[in-house]
């Protein structure tokens, strides 16, 4: 009691078999009383968490998560169903060619393979329902904020060009995001 008062220490007990009456005044002290860990990275997991630390693997995790938080919402301002999946496809399309270093024009030849490949569909099935949710949110472009960013001159955006605007804004607003 007197250690915990003028410390900041964080006390861990780790018990192999669970003693509710110790456990009951541990707890009461602030004292951490948690089980043996199978592993040691496990408890080292529990360190990081119970100190606020993130570790690689929780940062990738989560900017994972934000990558694709950030393209839904694209792909809903473009007004793209989800329903369709095409819109999966474009989205898995869309992370994976912002992922890589520097993506090229060549969509057929190295986005859509890889998109098949995660997503369990061949290449052109991919192509084409990627085509087939541009067109649908281009049919219904006048009701939705996405295409007011105006970069269209008239003519609906190719599967290439929407991928590239979109990783585009994407790194844009990432940029965006840290510098300012």
């Amino acid at each position: 009691e007197e250690l915990l008062r003028y410390s900041e220490l964080v006390i861990i007990v780790l018990y192999r078999k669970k003693e509710d009456g110790l456990a009951q005044i541990l707890t009461q002290q602030g004292v951490h009383y948690i089980p043996y860990p199978q592993n040691i990275p496990e408890l080292v997991s529990y360190v990081y968490r119970l100190c606020g630390v993130r570790t690689e693997a929780q940062e990738s995790a989560n900017s994972k998560g934000n990558l694709e938080l950030a393209v839904t919402h694209l792909l809903h301002s473009f007004g793209i169903p989800t329903n369709l999946r095409g819109f999966h496809y474009l989205r898995c399309a869309i992370i994976t060619a912002f992922q890589q270093e520097h993506h090229s024009g060549c969509m057929m030849n190295l986005i859509y393979p890889t998109v098949a490949e995660m997503l369990h569909s061949t290449p052109s099935r991919v192509e084409r329902s990627i085509r087939h949710a541009i067109m649908q949110a281009w049919e219904n472009a006048d009701q939705r904020t996405g295409w007011t960013f105006g970069f269209t001159d008239g003519h609906r955006m190719t599967n290439s060009e929407f991928i590239s605007f979109a990783v585009d804004w994407l790194r844009t607003e990432q940029t965006a995001r840290r510098y300012g």
